[in-house]
């Protein structure tokens, strides 16, 4: 038997109230019976590993079958298998990564995808929990890291935009100058995002022209943000907002963050930092600060 996915604060219901059938209502009911639809819930499907590596594997998963489109994939518990290798394009709702083990999601080839149909993903865990294959958000993205989790997005991400929450740390080190990473916005609200170009570059790309506190390409409040070792953000035409107790740190040459406008602002004693340091690069038509 499935398990049913559980159910987030902010999910929709349905709710019915009392009152008169009329005789409308009746005669509809006389007639036959009155066909009502109510949404599926999501299935979770768990990781065991059991078997070898491969997400076509149906005992891999329990319950036993493979994980689609509308359900939740779940990576709780240790197992021989902790690199999950998605075997072609893949699926689902959202990812709930817990526990102490560490896991990757991992392409066959570089262009096996993972898509997220609602956009997020839970990391409440004490490991590091990796996607190393590309990612396409169909949806805005809640992404809650929490607690001592690290989770690293290293293939390229697309699509809609990310909303960070949780004390843990978002390592993104995807994305190159010929294809960048593309979201429409990225959001911070705490802990830590640290974008990475150690490896092959990670060039990020914000593409929202708006340029409120809630709509600009990038927006840090009360969080920190670490780009470094040539890794480079493109804010496109909107504002960068970053504001109460943040730290933004650019490092190393090829470093760099540009964009239209960006505000530094303040609330009470809640003062900002920006630190430019070892060859990095801050590229703004207009800086406002306070």
């Amino acid at each position: 038997m499935q398990q049913s996915a559980p159910i987030r604060t902010g999910s929709s219901q349905t709710h019915c109230r009392s009152g008169r059938l009329t005789t409308a209502m009746l005669a509809m009911l006389v007639a036959g019976p009155l066909a009502v639809t109510t949404p599926a819930r999501a299935s979770v499907f768990t990781w065991a590993g059991v078997i070898d590596d491969g997400w076509n594997t149906n005992m891999n998963w329990s319950p036993s079958g493979l994980p689609g489109s509308d359900d939740v994939i779940s990576f709780l518990n240790p197992t021989f298998n902790p690199v999950v290798r998605l075997n072609g394009n893949r699926s689902v709702l959202w990812i709930d990564f817990g526990g102490p083990a560490d896991y990757e999601l991992r392409p066959d080839v570089s262009t096996d995808t993972l898509t997220l149909i609602d956009g997020d993903i839970v990391s409440n865990g004490l490991a590091t929990f990796e996607i190393s294959s590309d990612l396409v958000m169909a949806d805005t993205g809640e992404w809650d890291i929490d607690g001592s989790s690290t989770l690293e997005v290293s293939g390229r991400v697309t699509g809609e935009w990310i909303h960070k929450t949780g004390t843990g740390m978002l390592l993104m080190t995807g994305g190159t100058a010929d294809s960048p990473s593309s979201l429409e916005k990225l959001r911070l609200r705490e802990g830590e995002i640290v974008i990475d170009g150690a490896d092959d570059g990670a060039d990020l790309e914000l593409t929202s022209t708006a340029t409120s506190l809630s709509g600009g390409p990038l927006t840090v409040m009360d969080a920190d943000v670490t780009i470094r070792n040539g890794a480079t953000v493109v804010a496109a035409s909107g504002n960068v907002h970053v504001r109460d107790n943040c730290t933004l740190t650019l490092t190393g040459n090829g470093t760099s963050l540009a964009g239209n406008d960006m505000r530094i602002a303040q609330e009470g004693d809640a003062a900002s930092v920006v630190i430019v340091e070892e060859g990095s690069e801050l590229s703004f038509r207009t800086l406002l600060i306070g």
